[in-house]
């Protein structure tokens, strides 16, 4: 008996590619979707209000890191101090080494004396400090000899060098005082920042008053619990002497304040003090 031969099975027919309606739309270009005016409008407020939030914060990080350098370069100002007060029998340099001669300038300040021990003159160097900040000139007179190339960034506290000079009442830290007489050394400001112009090539940095701006610069004592601000002090950056005659008014250096180096070695940043920050007399 003859077997039935079952038909073999076909797959399904593929669908023909050439349709009539893939040959319409064969050279039609494709349309994407995009912005609208409005969407693109948002976009841009949307960056400009993050640009706007963020560079400030950008800006006081950077302004921070220098502020960290600053204080870095004060402090090793204040150990270069030490050493030299340990080779000097406890005495501490005076801030015009040259006063003798009747030299109170730019060119002739402690700095000159403590270049030995600091090795780089870029310690005393602000990165914040203005861009025509004066650096000290090389002098060859045998007498007041001096290596030159200082910025002055930094200077000493001279508050009461009038009381101590004119009334013979008291002493000031840059009289070249002996460590001894200090007798509040974790509360007394010793180098502070000092805005360095060459207009101003004789100043100190002291508490003063308004009055004495008015004849000649002084620096008196103040109370010890006198608060005192930044507007307070001559020579400083952020005095605000602009009125009584002082030719350039500098902001403060880092976020509204100042780096100021204690006796006893450390750093802190300021912007307001009491007397006895800047008092040596006790």
């Amino acid at each position: 008996m003859r077997q039935r031969r079952e038909p073999e099975a076909r797959l399904p027919a593929r669908p023909q590619t050439h349709s009539r309606s893939s040959a319409c739309t064969r050279g039609r270009r494709t349309i994407r979707a995009a912005f609208t005016l409005i969407e693109l409008l948002v976009v841009i407020a949307i960056i400009a209000i993050l640009a706007a939030i963020l560079f400030p914060v950008f800006a006081q990080a950077r302004e921070k890191a220098r502020q960290t350098m600053c204080a870095s370069n004060i402090r090793q100002l204040g150990l270069a101090a030490t050493m030299y007060r340990q080779d000097y029998d406890e005495t501490n340099p005076n801030e015009w080494p040259w006063h003798g001669l009747s030299l109170w300038d730019w060119d002739h300040t402690f700095l000159e004396v403590l270049a030995p021990y600091t090795k780089s003159k870029q310690i005393a160097v602000c990165p914040s400090a203005q861009a025509d900040i004066y650096y000290s000139r090389q002098d060859t007179r045998p007498a007041s000899a001096n290596t030159g190339g200082n910025p002055i960034c930094y200077l000493m506290n001279e508050t009461g060098w009038c009381d101590a000079d004119y009334k013979h009442d008291g002493f000031y830290l840059g009289q070249g005082v002996s460590d001894s007489m200090v007798t509040r050394p974790s509360e007394l400001i010793y180098i502070g920042e000092a805005t360095g112009h060459k207009e101003w090539s004789n100043f100190h940095i002291a508490y003063t008053t308004p009055n004495d701006l008015k004849s000649k610069t002084c620096g008196w004592n103040p109370l010890l619990d006198q608060p005192i601000m930044l507007t307070d002090l001559y020579n400083t950056p952020g005095a605000d002497f602009g009125k009584q005659g002082f030719i350039y008014v500098f902001p403060a250096r880092h976020n509204g304040g100042n780096n100021y180096l204690f006796y006893d070695g450390h750093v802190k940043w300021m912007k307001s003090f009491l007397g006895r920050n800047w008092r040596p007399k006790d």
